[in-house]
């Protein structure tokens, strides 16, 4: 199966580092955000990864890419290691990059890339969401795709007094951690939300899906063509969707500034060579 990662939003809640520098390069630790989202789709199998970009994302492209000047100096310093890791980074998967020419929402955006995987299932992966954890959640997304031939997506439980942030489901469970998705709600408000399950950052799409992002296409003037509107055209012409639970703590969402903060320390308390000095430093901070 073939990963798309859609990340040609401007970033704009995290002006003004995100002016000059995609959002999803931004570091955590000493690895940027898309890394993670690559790693984890290509652990799970996926072995061709397209991204959607636009032009004010160069950076992006060229940190899956060679540097040879850069790989050359290191190889002349005998700096052996960090020379692996580059050359690692490159040959993670096979990459493609196509541009959304307008901010049109995340449904146009998978519009673009639409021809590269038209008659077949996708994985979807938004490139500021990342899961940590022995499961990996992109093979459980696929393994569950599998068992019941229709889209499937992540979600997980939010305060109530934040569902007003994401798009808030309607579900019944039917399994561990499974759940058959009723109809989904875009941002309710809290009395109207009917539940406190989100959707979050990864997806199975089938070409139904997608299909019903191009009945939608183009979008009225001044509004934006989103993924939950594929999905909800999806259910209410007689589709199914599925969801996989996933505990609160296993997701970080990195579009947010404190989910960004928060996985900065997880990933700093995990670093093998500043994990001891930072668990004092923490430690010694009078919070």
């Amino acid at each position: 199966m073939k990963a798309v990662i859609p990340v040609a939003g401007f970033g704009t809640r995290f002006l003004p580092a995100t002016k000059t520098q995609p959002k999803e390069m931004l570091p955590i630790v000493d690895t940027p955000i898309i890394q993670y989202v690559v790693e984890e789709v290509v652990e799970s199998g996926v072995k061709d990864v397209i991204f959607i970009t636009t032009r004010y994302k160069r950076s992006l492209e060229d940190y899956f890419d060679s540097h040879f000047e850069l790989e050359a100096t290191l190889k002349e310093r005998g700096k052996s290691k960090a020379l692996d890791e580059l050359q690692r980074i490159v040959k993670l998967a096979r990459f493609a990059f196509v541009r959304q020419h307008a901010p049109l929402g995340n449904g146009d955006a998978l519009l673009a890339a639409w021809h590269l995987f038209r008659n077949e299932p996708v994985l979807v992966a938004f490139g500021d969401d990342i899961f940590v954890g022995k499961d990996l959640v992109s093979r459980r997304l696929i393994e569950l795709y599998n068992r019941v031939h229709a889209p499937v997506c992540v979600v997980k439980k939010v305060p109530k007094n934040r569902v007003s942030s994401y798009g808030i489901v309607r579900a019944k469970k039917i399994g561990p951690q499974t759940y058959q998705i009723l109809d989904v709600v875009e941002k309710p408000s809290v009395s109207k939300a009917p539940s406190q399950m989100a959707i979050f950052g990864r997806y199975v799409l089938t070409p139904d899906i997608m299909a019903c992002l191009q009945k939608l296409h183009p979008p009225a003037r001044g509004k934006e063509l989103g993924l939950t509107d594929g999905l909800r055209m999806h259910l209410k012409n007689g589709g199914t969707l599925y969801a996989y639970e996933v505990p609160a703590e296993s997701h970080f969402d990195c579009g947010s500034k404190l989910d960004y903060l928060k996985a900065t320390v997880s990933f700093g308390l995990k670093h093998k060579d500043l994990r001891h000095e930072f668990r004092s430093y923490l430690r010694s901070l009078e919070l």
